[in-house]
């Protein structure tokens, strides 16, 4: 069967990181190709293989020393670790936090052993700065994946980071500053960042369109409004909040500009390397240096080399090399989605947009502008939307308008921005040009708002497995060759293709909706129990839960998405501590729950273990939710390990899931 085949765990680690691994064997290849494009022709068929086989084999080896279950967790072993501040930090509302090398402290020298989270908590006194070397001996804690199903793995993004551990600090007493280790360029970088947030906040009106303008110029999001980010992700133009190499396309196109007036079109390849190149890294890093951001940068360096070396560069063998570049540098980079759908769009755009270019034939100049948007807007949507589906479950239906009006309309936005800061550093007051940027910026937030309410705008609940999202793009690989060649040999591919990507997503639906499973979740000071059939869930919870909408509808959200619930039932647990013990599924008709039976505490009651041994099954699993004190459950701990009963504790060991 094509769905146990290609099954979720098999692919994530065993087929796909090999393929990656073949891919940038190819990608190494091309970027020979992009320098001297002679040169991957003389390689020969027999040395090209056994280059790719050299390489994989090298790629596999280094994939798996670097792995985390291949490390040896020692870091606890320590009584004092010095901490070293990479970053400044990221403030909650809770607390702030930094990201560190942790370094053990062994015969009076320091030891590099990982990178970690660093985590405090408003206190007087002193304050952590980026480039502190920081001696405590709070306990540090390896990051455990306690997500909930659909939520965000914070675990899974920090280890592709290479961070595997977190240490909190409560108070000033429990560290010591021995040193300050200054570095110029991230100092320099962090208050430019700084300077810019001050003058939008002092030019711009109102909060919302602060937000807004910060993340379109440097990608600061911290004051975005949560509502108009999920208003611009529902209508599919989250891009333009996001700094990417659209963004760094147009910095490049301004600072080519000045530089052919000022210096000369005879000189500009000399100008690219040494003024446009080190701008646009600058930009870059002052950005954040998103996947999207430093792939748009390598691949304007690299142009901007060829020029200089005059040689002819291709956009593909462009694209293909900075990808090797990036891998190279990090391998973990390939999980990451910005870096995905990034080069899905650039690589769709490269590929579809001549095609769907030649559909339509324009004379008049401005109808062909606007053809030629259109174009790439449809062109960039063909390979990015099979990782936006499986990633997001939705696909928004009137993009192309959305983005027809946000694209240039962001530019011309953020050209303002540029411009008023360009303008309030000389001295000059850039009342008009703020002007400009609010009157812009609440337009665009008005028409996205306007968009996002149209009730067929967006299809949602659309699920797929990473094997129906690999045969999406095979028929798309086959549709491609159809439209270069109509033959019988091409149709009969793309009607295959067709058939058994329609085969195996049937399957997997039909595998997905005769699940029955009971999932205990992690939600602190509350109780929550889904019990599933199928397509079909009953949500048993307090009483505040369901009060906190928000919090509620996201739950229903991410339980939906994780295992492909469409329609819920609500009912409410009893507000005074309980026993919640299921066994059969009477909550939802004749069907049945996973058979062995559990038993869930809920509430904080206040009872001894003892005590409910002639309630509780030998044979039960005993759950004990996150609705009561993390006191007590250690102490129920105690007494399940004299009882011999089994135990599982939410609030340490993460959500609980039974299945049949």
């Amino acid at each position: 069967m094509v769905a146990g085949i290609l099954s979720d765990e098999f692919i994530t680690h065993c087929l796909f990181p090999w393929f990656i691994l073949a891919t940038s064997s190819i990608l190494i290849l091309s970027a020979f190709y992009f320098f001297t494009p002679a040169l991957s022709w003389r390689i020969g068929y027999i040395k090209g293989i056994a280059i790719i086989l050299l390489l994989c084999s090298f790629g596999g080896i280094c994939n798996q020393l670097r792995s985390p279950k291949n490390r040896n967790h020692t870091i606890d072993n320590y009584t004092f670790h010095g901490l070293l501040i990479n970053e400044e930090g990221k403030h909650t509302k809770t607390n702030t936090r930094y990201e560190v090398d942790i370094f053990s402290i062994d015969k009076n020298k320091f030891h590099f052993l990982s990178k970690g989270y660093l985590y405090t908590y408003p206190t007087k006194g002193k304050t952590i700065k980026q480039g502190d070397f920081l001696i405590t001996n709070n306990r540090v804690r390896e990051i455990v994946q306690k997500n909930n199903p659909g939520a965000y793995n914070f675990s899974r993004q920090s280890s592709l980071k290479g961070i595997f551990y977190t240490i909190n600090i409560n108070d000033t007493l429990e560290y010591e500053l021995i040193n300050h280790n200054k570095d110029r360029l991230k100092t320099l970088i962090e208050k430019s960042r700084l300077h810019i947030i001050a003058i939008l906040r002092s030019s711009l009106n109102n909060k919302q369109t602060i937000g807004l303008a910060e993340a379109m110029l440097i990608g600061f999001r911290d004051d975005l409004d949560k509502e108009l980010l999920s208003s611009y992700i529902n209508t599919g133009v989250v891009h333009i909040i996001a700094i990417s190499g659209m963004h760094l396309g147009l910095i490049f196109l301004i600072i080519n500009f000045f530089t052919k007036i000022l210096i000369g079109k005879k000189r500009t390849s000399i100008s690219g390397i040494l003024i446009t190149i080190p701008i646009l890294w600058l930009f870059s890093l002052l950005t954040g240096g998103s996947a999207s951001v430093i792939r748009s940068a390598i691949m304007l360096s690299l142009i901007l080399i060829s020029t200089f070396l005059k040689k002819s560069s291709n956009g593909l063998n462009t694209l293909l090399a900075s990808a090797f570049i990036l891998i190279v540098h990090n391998p973990s980079i390939l999980y990451d989605l910005g870096f995905l759908l990034s080069y899905a769009a650039v690589l769709s755009i490269l590929i579809f947009d001549p095609l769907i270019k030649k559909l339509v034939y324009v004379k008049n100049g401005i109808l062909k502008k606007g053809w030629e948007m259109i174009s790439i807007t449809l062109a960039a949507q063909i390979l990015t939307t099979p990782i936006s589906i499986f990633y997001f479950h939705q696909f928004p239906l009137l993009f192309l308008f959305t983005n027809l009006v946000a694209i240039p309309l962001s530019s011309v936005i953020l050209l303002s921005e540029i411009a008023l800061c360009v303008f309030w550093q000389i001295g000059i007051p850039p009342y008009a040009i703020a002007n400009t940027v609010n009157t812009l910026i609440t337009f665009l937030n008005n028409y996205i708002h306007y968009m996002e309410k149209i009730p067929f705008g967006m299809i949602k609940h659309i699920y797929i497995d990473i094997s129906s999202m690999l045969l999406i793009y095979g028929v798309i690989f086959a549709a491609y060759v159809l439209c270069k060649k109509y033959n019988s040999i091409n149709l009969k591919l793309f009607c295959w293709s067709i058939l058994l990507f329609s085969t195996t997503h049937l399957l997997e639906t039909f595998i997905h909706y005769q699940k029955n499973r009971i999932i205990v979740l992690d939600i602190l000071n509350h109780s929550c129990i889904v019990v599933q059939h199928g397509k079909k869930a009953v949500i048993l919870g307090d009483n505040t839960l369901f009060l906190n909408r928000d919090k509620f509808d996201e739950i229903k959200e991410q339980i939906g998405y994780a295992f492909w619930i469409k329609k819920f039932q609500l009912k409410k647990l009893p507000q005074q501590p309980c026993i919640i013990t299921l066994q059969a599924n009477q909550l939802i008709g004749p069907s049945k729950v996973p058979h062995t039976p559990i038993s869930i505490l809920s509430g904080n009651p206040r009872l001894h273990l003892n005590d409910l041994t002639q309630l509780i099954h030998e044979n039960n699993m005993l759950i004990i939710d996150h609705s009561n004190k993390v006191w007590k459950i250690r102490q129920w701990e105690k007494e399940a390990d004299k009882l011999l009963l089994r135990f599982n504790s939410i609030a340490e060991k993460g959500p609980y899931i039974l299945e049949n």
